[in-house]
């Protein structure tokens, strides 16, 4: 005969594995600003402003645009899918996104 299934066990242990990963802590979020991601991503700084909030940005503390290294790639990875025969350079802007800390 099998073991009785331990639900309680069970969920203890995932609870466990949870607050594990809670407690590791923060997640550093690389934040780049809006002028920064115009110049990686080809954009026009008067159309990133006054996008700036369809593009997932926010304004800091100090009211400056930023935008998070990881929204930007979602974006550079949307600009590569949808524009078929032309040219953007793959290497420099995931270069660009993942190296740049501030």
């Amino acid at each position: 005969m099998t073991a009785p299934f331990d639900l309680d066990a069970h969920i203890r242990a995932i609870v466990a594995e949870e607050l594990a990963k809670v407690s590791a802590g923060p997640v550093r979020v690389e934040v780049v600003s809006v002028r920064d991601a115009c110049a990686r991503m080809c954009w026009s700084y008067s159309w990133a402003v006054r996008n700036w909030e369809k593009l997932g940005g926010y304004k800091d503390l100090d009211s400056k645009l930023k935008i998070r290294s990881d929204v930007l790639g979602r974006h550079a990875d949307k600009m590569i899918s949808n524009t078929p025969g032309k040219s953007r350079p793959l290497v420099p802007i995931y270069t660009a996104i993942r190296t740049h800390v501030r």
